[in-house]
């Protein structure tokens, strides 16, 4: 008989980002429900074949908005180049992205 053992890897944060130029252009969402007016880049979620689902956490609150946008990426470098090049909004972990914000390039909504 085999044992799994689980062990945390990593504690991170989902932050909403998009760059200074899509910003200027379009505005920040002020609350989580204003995501939907925005252009969305969406993660592929390859357990379930869709994009994943969006979720803000504040406090012991979750708010959860419905996966929907025009753009579906499963690359992580894809959906930072694209919002980078100001194509949408996206969430991303914020471990990976300290070198582009710090750099300007994306903003923390």
């Amino acid at each position: 008989l085999g044992t799994l053992i689980a062990r945390k890897l990593l504690d991170t944060r989902i932050i909403t980002v998009a760059s200074p130029r899509y910003v200027a252009e379009h505005g920040k969402p002020g609350k989580p429900e204003e995501v939907t007016r925005h252009q969305r880049i969406m993660f592929y979620n390859p357990v379930t074949a869709k994009p994943f689902e969006w979720e803000f956490h504040r406090g012991k609150k979750v708010t959860e908005i419905p996966a929907e946008g025009r753009l579906l990426v499963s690359d992580v470098e894809t959906m930072l180049g694209a919002c980078i090049a100001g194509a949408g909004i996206a969430q991303v972990m914020e471990i990976g992205v300290e070198q582009v914000m710090r750099d300007g390039l994306l903003v923390d909504l």
